[in-house]
């Protein structure tokens, strides 16, 4: 029994020992699994974690915004964290409309932050990183690094005063401070903001831009410049308030610009041998699909300047103003470099009181070409191949062009009319133009003035003229449709008038008529000397002139109170010497008086007539007494001669080279005969007449004739005498059924009663000398 108990005391000994090895194995190796004690809590911090995260559904649009971090210390008895290697995720959807979120979302890492749990802000002092529309796999649209960033975390809207940088595909910039705001998904560049955009295609040219303030809409693909925008590419300058960039995606994330708005905007280009500028209250700018200028649109007090340099040596500036200037570009291969291509000014339309001048610009020892300044509701310009030259210019439904001298010597003129059309050779010289229903008005130059040379005016239903090479000189102009000319009391007018401007002569041709305060011409064409005054008229010619006033008792061979009246197929006009010439079956006519020949020529500061040709003169008396006229019958003389000179002065005709005068009672032949004329007051317009050579003369009165030769013969219309001597004077008489024949030295009959008289010759009786 008491062995029973050792055994069991020795068994509870075991197993007290057995529990107690157990324990103290079970102990050492708890101690060793035993996890490590935390650390001790740092001072002022509540909490602490590792690879933390939160996540919250963004106010506006519905979608997650999720923050994560590697740490996260919590500050005692305040509700800022102090977090590390932070992560910031912002989904948003595809279109703003959507129903359901997208995996696209905006990323936001920095190294370390600050984040205030009550206020949703997570605020950054060192770099932050900030990229738009990630995917997986990454899409960027655009990135953005700055620093001293401030982040609302319900709304994902982050900002910053900091320096920034951001670079997207097509290129990159900076600014001071920045804003983005995923809800609006716009970003901010808040001061001094520079972005350099990328050459879209091998023809584009990189882009720089430079502007106070810039948001980019990216829903909207608008990029906003506040106040002002500063835009180069290569060449070409643009400023502007307020401008707007409207950007178009490519479908692999890029996105360029389709077009420029701005308000009081200017823009210029500068290519090789033009320079272009252009400004307006508001300016667009279009882009085609190569990313090349396409189009501008220039509104609202519209200005734009092209300054072609055709060499070394000549240039011209064109200045168009107008409501509204829209100008088109074409691609063409770049001057000098085929492989690539460039925009050049293809055409430029205006519209609403436009205005085009062109002037050439000074060059040193060369006297510049007359300024063209066109003016219209509706201009276009159509520019040759490399845009630098005009090569047409319209204008509808009407216009009107002027041309400003630049030179004394050249005049000023204006032109107006429908449908004007102005062709332009290369280096921009004009070099034709076309218009309907048009009016000239050329003005005196300075020396002209001094003369006292009036305006000219001219109109047609179509006009058309050319312009000397090199030099856009008018050269000449035609006129056709119901033209006509003033200048002073100067008139013409045609059915077509061409001016040639160096010899400063007007043809008329067809329907052709001229005129002044003296008198009229018309003819089938009549060439008119500017510079004389002479004119040439031919083919139908029909002419009148007015007596001249200051004359007095004049013959009525030359004037008189009847106008002069002319007919002929050619009439001769030279202005400076007052002489006039008809010619082919000419006829003159003065009241009843009558010239025909085959040419006429009257000179009035000398006061003769010439007539040579069939000469045939037609003289018809009648009492100036009314009482006497209707008892006395009307007198006519007909002389006909192949030649004859009369002279004003002493008031003689001479007609010679054989010679008839027709009388009712005289018919004489004789080889030359000198004609007297009275003044004419005058109730007989010949005085007296002289016939030499070869005097044959007959007649009759009542119941007596006569017939009678010499070689001199002296007649008198006062007494009706006529007297023959001279070789050997013979006259045959008869009266009363009786004939006598009379020889004597000298032969005196009188045509009234048939007294003959025969005589020896008297000292007084000698022959006048031939003129």
């Amino acid at each position: 029994m008491r062995g029973t108990r050792w055994l069991l005391l020795v068994a509870i000994a075991a197993i007290i020992f057995g529990v107690g090895v157990t324990y103290r194995k079970q102990k050492e190796s708890n101690r060793e699994n035993a996890p490590a004690a935390p650390e001790p809590m740092p001072d002022g911090l509540s909490s602490t974690f590792k690879d933390w995260s939160w996540t919250k559904k963004n106010q506006t649009t519905g979608c997650r915004i999720v923050v994560s971090a590697k740490g996260m210390n919590q500050v005692q008895d305040s509700s800022r964290s102090e977090i590390s290697d932070v992560t910031l995720q912002m989904f948003h959807k595809v279109n703003p409309q959507d129903l359901e979120c997208s995996g696209k979302f905006d990323l936001v890492r920095t190294a370390a932050g600050t984040f205030f749990d009550s206020e949703n802000r997570l605020v950054s002092d060192g770099d932050v990183f900030i990229t738009l529309g990630e995917t997986d796999p990454p899409s960027s649209l655009i990135s953005i690094k700055s620093s001293g960033v401030t982040l609302e975390t319900e709304s994902g809207k982050a900002d910053t005063e900091k320096p920034t940088t951001f670079v997207f595909k097509n290129g990159q910039g900076s600014a001071t401070g920045a804003t983005y705001d995923p809800g609006t998904k716009d970003v901010v560049m808040k001061h001094d903001v520079i972005v350099d955009w990328e050459a879209a295609t091998k023809h584009a040219k990189p882009m720089h831009i430079e502007t106070p303030t810039l948001v980019y809409h990216e829903a909207a693909a608008e990029i906003d410049m506040t106040p002002t925008g500063h835009m180069t590419r290569d060449a070409l300058v643009f400023d502007g308030e307020n401008p707007i960039l409207r950007l178009i995606a490519d479908g692999d994330g890029h996105k360029f610009i389709k077009e420029i708005d701005a308000t009081h905007a200017r823009g210029s280009d500068v290519t090789p041998g033009r320079k272009l500028a252009y400004s307006a209250d508001r300016v667009w700018v279009f882009y085609n699909d190569d990313h090349l200028v396409e189009r501008i649109v220039a509104e609202g007090n519209a200005a734009l300047t092209s300054t072609a340099e055709s060499s070394q040596t000549e240039t011209s500036q064109t200045d168009v103003n107008a409501s509204r200037v829209e100008m088109f570009f074409e691609m063409r291969p770049k001057e000098n470099d085929a492989g690539h291509m460039e925009s050049q000014l293809a055409r430029v339309v205006c519209d609403g009181e436009a205005v085009v001048s062109s002037k050439p610009l000074p060059v040193p020892g060369k006297a510049p070409a007359d300024s063209h300044v066109l003016s219209s509701e509706h201009i276009v310009m159509k520019m040759r191949p490399g845009g630098k030259d005009i090569e047409t210019v319209s204008a509808n439904p009407s216009g009107v062009l002027e041309f400003l001298p630049n030179v004394p010597t050249n005049r000023h003129r204006t032109l107006r009319g429908d449908d004007m059309l102005i062709t332009y050779a290369p280096k921009n010289h004009i070099e034709g133009f076309h218009a309907t229903n048009a009016t000239t008005t050329t003005d005196p130059n300075a020396e002209e003035l001094k003369r006292k040379r009036p305006v000219s005016r001219t109109s047609s239903k179509d006009f058309s003229a050319r312009f000397e090479p090199n030099s856009s000189e008018l050269a000449t102009m035609e006129q056709t449709g119901s033209f006509s000319y003033q200048e002073g009391d100067r008139k013409a007018h045609a059915n077509k008038a061409t001016f040639d401007r160096k010899q400063n002569v007007m043809t008329l041709d067809t329907g052709a008529g001229v005129s002044d305060a003296t008198g009229s011409t018309s003819a089938d064409h009549i060439r008119l000397d500017q510079n004389t005054d002479d004119f040439v008229a031919d083919g139908n010619v029909t002419s009148s002139r007015l007596p001249d006033k200051d004359q007095k008792n004049n013959s009525s061979m030359l004037s008189g109170d009847a106008p002069l009246n002319a007919q002929a197929r050619k009439m001769e006009y030279r202005a400076s010497k007052h002489q006039t010439r008809y010619e082919g079956n000419a006829r003159l006519w003065q009241g009843a008086n009558r010239i025909t020949a085959e040419v006429v020529e009257v000179d009035r500061d000398k006061h003769t007539l010439t007539a040579d040709g069939n000469v045939v003169t037609e003289a018809w008396e009648q009492p100036k007494d009314d009482a006497k006229k209707k008892s006395t019958a009307a007198v006519k003389t007909i002389v006909n001669a192949p030649h004859l000179v009369y002279t004003d002065k002493d008031r003689l005709a001479y007609y010679f080279g054989g010679v008839k005068l027709e009388r009712p009672e005289l018919h004489l032949k004789s080889k030359e005969l000198h004609a007297w004329l009275n003044d004419s007051k005058a109730e007989s317009q010949l005085e007296k007449a002289f016939a030499d050579g070869g005097v044959e003369i007959s007649g009759a009165r009542k119941d007596n004739s006569y017939s009678g030769n010499s070689e001199h013969l002296e007649y008198y219309t006062k007494n009706q005498t006529v007297i023959l001597n001279g070789g050997n004077p013979q006259l045959r008489r008869s009266a009363g059924g009786k004939e006598t024949v009379m020889k004597e030295p000298e032969l005196i009959y009188s045509l009234d009663d048939g007294n003959l008289k025969g005589h020896g010759l008297g000292s007084d009786r000698l022959p006048p000398k031939k003129k």
